[in-house]
């Protein structure tokens, strides 16, 4: 079997082993593991040597057979240092959401990545802190409950179907359990807590989002996308009056930024301001990022991308 002798220098000291160490975890000759790190290119020790160092190294014995730069190889670096690179797919407004949030409060990106679970849970318990006190409030007023399910026709299995899809952190409420023990989603319940039949999550952020004000610019509540689906979290605009701001209303700079692969971060130092000579340049700058090609095909990738069977060939579908 083959051993990259520079990606096996390289490992053997990423796990903190000495020659000897690694002589002794393995049980393989301290002379042979310093012959293997000697070669200048590929060498082929015995497959049974390799595996016993593999093993001791606790890696798979083909990645020691790949160059140094690649991407195994730098993951089992990284792991020896408590990191693990992720890797995600994510469409383009999604990522430039995350550099206007970066950009408004001065933060790197990375920090709202870790800090996302904890802002989740922090919203979800709020939530369900909300259902509980709605809970509180239905269980002094019974005769009032009712009418708020109308598929939960009796004040009893309404009352104790939402508290028990509350202790379960049921957060979406997906089940709603009915008196024949049947579940009934949140959707084909008209909504306690807003005037539209939403989950109850969905209702709580996007309450939120209203109480912040009309005079707020991080979040327009009246441009809220919400499609009532129980796996799909409301949409929210961020920042869109300095994101107009910064692209100078222009669509072609707009998109560089959601498309185009162009980071706010990376726009010059000198092209940041909002004197009007310097929006102009910062436009064009953007402007130019954008291919023509690109700029005259952003339309039909959208139709191919929303285009249904029936419309064209189906082997692109």
């Amino acid at each position: 079997m083959l051993i990259n002798s520079e990606t096996f220098k390289k490992l053997r000291k990423s796990k903190g082993f000495s020659q000897q160490t690694l002589a002794d975890e393995s049980g393989v000759a301290k002379k042979t593991i310093a012959r293997i790190e000697s070669a200048k290119e590929k060498g082929e020790p015995r497959g049974e040597t390799v595996k016993l160092l593999a093993k001791a190294m606790r890696v798979e014995p083909e990645i020691l057979a790949q160059e140094p730069e690649s991407e195994t190889v730098r993951e089992q670096e990284l792991q020896k240092i408590g990191l693990r690179p992720v890797k995600l797919v994510l469409d383009g407004e999604t990522i430039l959401a995350y550099g206007l949030v970066a950009d408004q409060y001065g933060v790197e990106t990375t920090q709202i990545l870790k800090a996302a679970p904890m802002f989740f849970t922090l919203l979800a318990e709020m939530s369900l802190n909300e259902r509980r006190r709605r809970l509180e409030e239905m269980e002094k007023n019974s005769e009032n409950f009712p009418g708020h399910f109308r598929y939960i026709p009796d004040y009893e299995s309404a009352f104790w179907a939402e508290k028990s899809s509350v202790n379960s952190r049921d957060l979406f409420a997906r089940h709603i359990a009915t008196n024949n023990n049947e579940f009934s989603y949140w959707g084909g319940i008209e909504s306690y807590f807003f005037e539209e039949a939403r989950n109850p999550f969905n209702d709580f952020l996007i309450e939120q989002a209203k109480n912040l004000g009309p005079d707020n610019e991080a979040i327009d509540p009246e441009e809220i996308e919400n499609f009532g689906n129980f796996d799909d979290l409301p949409i929210f605009n961020l920042f869109e009056k300095y994101r107009k701001s910064l692209t100078g209303g222009s669509a072609r700079a707009d998109y560089a930024l959601s498309h185009g692969g162009i980071r706010i971060s990376k726009i010059p130092k000198e092209l940041r301001g909002e004197d009007e000579y310097v929006t102009s340049r910062r436009v064009k700058w953007l402007e130019e990022k954008v291919s023509d090609e690109d700029w005259d095909n952003r339309l039909k990738i959208n139709f191919d991308i929303d285009k249904s069977p029936e419309e064209g060939d189906t082997e692109n579908v």
